[in-house]
């Protein structure tokens, strides 16, 4: 049985919303209809360096890649505790736009028992030097360990694909 959340999907996304304003360093203007009960937006959590993909996980934290950051850190929306779940720094490449820890996908049965409880993340690395810089893309994969609480066992599932230092 999947566990149930304790907040509903939209207050996900306002807390995402407001890591986002803070990395942006502007407020967000959220409208309100007419009838609908007016909110108040704070700051949830600090210091998380250029956070990239914001994800809701089935332990009802926050799961946030941080793409200069190099690494995902776990982010209880109720205090805004943080917990880092693993840094990545064998070879990410960072560079000024958008590159280094990027995209990331939760496993569907992650901490349902099952046994797959892997988390993958696509992230830039260099095949170059640090003069001539090649970049390329890398998806790998981790497993959740809920003793240490942390992602460990990372094993490369796609490497060598093309990148570049934009969209």
């Amino acid at each position: 049985a999947r566990p149930k959340r304790r907040a509903p999907a939209f207050l996900a996304l306002i807390s995402a919303l407001a890591l986002l304003t803070l990395a942006l360093g502007q407020e967000t203007p959220i409208p309100i209809e007419e009838g609908q009960e007016p909110f108040a937006m704070e700051v949830l959590v600090e210091g998380l360096e250029s956070p990239w993909e914001v994800t809701y996980g089935p332990d009802d934290w926050l799961w946030v890649t941080e793409r200069q950051g190099a690494r995902i850190t776990r982010v209880n929306p109720a205090d805004g505790t943080t917990a880092v779940a693993v840094e990545i720094d064998d070879d990410v490449h960072i560079g000024p736009q958008h590159e280094g820890v990027l995209g990331m996908a939760l496993h569907p049965e992650l901490l349902q028992g099952t046994g797959n409880d892997f988390v993958y993340v696509a992230y830039t690395y260099n095949v170059g030097s640090a003069h001539e810089i090649d970049r390329r893309m890398k998806i790998r994969r981790y497993t959740w360990d809920e003793e240490a609480q942390q992602l460990i066992e990372p094993v490369d599932i796609l490497t060598d694909l093309d990148a570049w230092d934009d969209h």
